[in-house]
């Protein structure tokens, strides 16, 4: 029985997961390459490779490949949480909070002019 196209996807996606354990980045960066080469719209693809250019030491390249992510749902509040963890790592201290705002109550700012 052959396997569906899916299969292959998250097999490369493991093995990149893998690779980047083992600290092996560019073996996983060959991985996970190959897999968003294959489904490009899969945003868990995008989280993998932002974790292994932070593990490879690339806080930049890890912040953006986050943010490309957080494009594919802009709902989703995982996303933005792990960008913004992303852009403070990177020390983007002021974009990190203009994407926090993105999800907050009435988007404010919890400054000291709030009510809330």
């Amino acid at each position: 029985e052959k396997a569906g196209p899916d299969v292959l996807v998250w097999v490369l996606a493991y093995l990149a997961q893998h690779y980047d354990h083992q600290g092996q980045w560019q073996v996983a960066l060959e991985k996970v390459d190959a897999a968003m080469a294959h489904t490009p719209t899969l945003i868990e693809l995008y989280t993998i490779k932002s974790k292994i250019m932070k593990h490879a030491g690339d806080l930049k390249e890890a912040a953006a490949l986050s943010d490309q992510a957080r494009q594919l749902d802009l709902a989703d509040r995982y996303l933005n949480c792990h960008t913004v963890k992303c852009r403070l790592r990177e020390g983007q201290i002021e974009e990190a909070n203009k994407l926090a705002i993105l999800f907050t109550k009435d988007n404010t700012t919890g400054g000291k002019g709030d009510k809330s």
